[in-house]
């Protein structure tokens, strides 16, 4: 299941995201597996591996952007550009 984007979405808003992704994979909050699950290097793997796992920004944008329902950043981008 994808998530929807919020009402009124901007780049900067999801840019935003991506960080807290990110950030929240770093200090090992299991609440971001939901969505970098999506990934195929966290495909089928229990949090505690996704959390030992690697995770670079872009690798949180393409995430977010998968969680979205987008097969890229820039579709995600392309998407925000055109709900504004």
């Amino acid at each position: 299941m994808t998530s929807s984007l919020p009402p009124k979405p901007s780049l900067k808003q999801l840019r935003n995201q991506a960080k807290d992704l990110l950030k929240a994979h770093r200090q090992g909050e299991a609440s971001c597996c939901r969505v970098l699950h999506r990934l195929k290097q966290f495909e089928g793997r229990a949090d505690t591996e996704i959390l030992a796992g690697r995770l670079s920004l872009v690798e949180a944008q393409y995430a977010l952007a998968l969680d979205y329902g987008c097969k890229s950043w820039g579709q995600l981008r392309e998407a925000v550009a055109g709900a504004s």
